[in-house]
């Protein structure tokens, strides 16, 4: 009977093993859209990231110019490298008077704007963003099937090339990148769309020195957790377990 026992509790940490060796992909797609019509850019957001459980995140809670390296709604944002005028932070307009408002709420700084709402985040030159989901407090989603987001500005200088890479706990590293070259005030949209449901996502968008970028109306897809098959598993092993001790007392 020890022998059954030993055997069905192998078993079961087999198959946990097995399931925690598996990997999910994700397929990123950067394309530059029509900036003169942001209505539909969103659509094109909610569109991808469908109709289910969704977050949406467009900064407008934030507070301009003293939201640095936020944690918002979807994760946080962290500025990496160097900085050409201050570290990643919430802009609105171009410019913010001192309780947040714009002054110019339909504005752009440097070719970056809002594209839902008034608010967006700016890389402010800084090389690189870093984000990251969970957020600093480590609550993750229940689990991200797909992302989706609009950027601003990228590659307007020639020598750059804008990249967003994306990794996590389950994830093969992958990548998309576009050529520097581009006029001032374009529009891209991201798409990520992950093979299984994950936990952890780790996003580098990177567009090299003194070359800034925006990013706003970030959506989110998020499904429930289910009992992986190991799980089940598990408590089908547990439950045998039980009867055994049952027939053992009779």
């Amino acid at each position: 009977m020890k022998n059954l026992i030993a055997g069905g509790i192998t078993a079961i940490g087999l198959a946990l093993a097995a399931s925690a060796a598996s990997a999910a992909t994700v397929t990123i797609t950067l394309t530059e859209i029509d900036r003169t019509n942001l209505a539909a850019a969103n659509a094109q957001v909610m569109s991808f990231i469908g109709g289910g459980t969704t977050i949406f995140e467009s900064f407008e809670t934030q507070t301009p110019g003293s939201s640095r390296n936020p944690v918002t709604s979807v994760g946080s944002f962290t500025g990496l490298g160097t900085a050409g005028s201050g570290s990643t932070a919430v802009s609105c307009g171009g410019a913010a008077v001192g309780d947040g408002a714009c002054v110019k709420p339909a504005g752009s700084a440097g070719g970056r704007f809002a594209t839902d709402g008034q608010n967006w985040l700016d890389s402010n030159d800084m090389e690189s963003i870093l984000w990251t989901i969970p957020g600093p407090d480590g609550a993750p989603f229940a689990a991200i099937t797909r992302i989706a987001f609009l950027l601003t500005d990228i590659d307007d200088v020639d020598w750059v090339r804008f990249n967003i890479q994306a990794g996590g706990d389950a994830i093969g590293s992958t990548q998309n990148s576009v050529s520097g070259g581009l006029r001032d005030g374009r529009l891209h949209l991201v798409t990520m769309d992950f093979s299984e449901a994950v936990r952890n996502v780790a996003i580098t968008m990177t567009n090299g020195r003194n070359d800034g970028f925006g990013i706003d109306s970030v959506g989110v897809a998020v499904a429930p957790v289910p009992l992986p098959a190991a799980g089940w598993l598990m408590i089908a092993g547990l439950g045998g377990l039980a009867a055994l001790r049952r027939r053992r007392k009779v």
